[in-house]
């Protein structure tokens, strides 16, 4: 995702594996190879990232049907322990996290999105002082 003073102007959609404009006036003067190139780049970053996340997985014992709770302080144990052998509750957190959360996310960032829109543009105000040193001013 690009920003720019907090507003986000472009993001990579994954599914279409493309980067997309977010903002009429960058989508206006940015060229078609502009767009081609971001496109390219962000491909090999998410390409890079689910070659690293597979390491990082297998590094840290990462078992896709296991479902198991990771603790770094033994103080955790005990409660890894109990909540490892709720399955049900492994299943809800699971589902939570992967679909619920992202939905929620995706929901807030169309409130946002929609908030930003609908608001009404800055006031802008300019002030001048006459310069006493003009020769063009004096009153004589």
């Amino acid at each position: 995702m690009g920003l720019l003073d907090d507003r986000q102007i472009d993001y990579y959609n994954s599914k279409d594996q493309r980067k997309i404009p977010k903002q009429d006036w960058i989508k206006e003067k940015m060229q078609q190879d502009y767009w081609e190139k971001g496109t390219q780049s962000r491909k090999s970053k998410e390409q890079w990232f689910n070659v690293n996340i597979d390491i990082l997985m297998k590094r840290m014992g990462h078992n896709e049907s296991e479902s198991q709770w990771v603790t770094t302080v033994d103080a955790a144990l005990p409660t890894k322990r109990k909540w490892d052998n709720v399955p049900i509750l492994n299943q809800y957190t699971k589902g939570y996290l992967e679909k619920e959360c992202v939905d929620w996310l995706n929901k807030f960032r169309e409130y946002a999105d929609e908030d930003l829109r609908n608001s009404s543009l800055p006031d802008v105000h300019m002030f001048a002082k006459k310069n006493s040193d003009d020769p063009s001013e004096d009153p004589s």
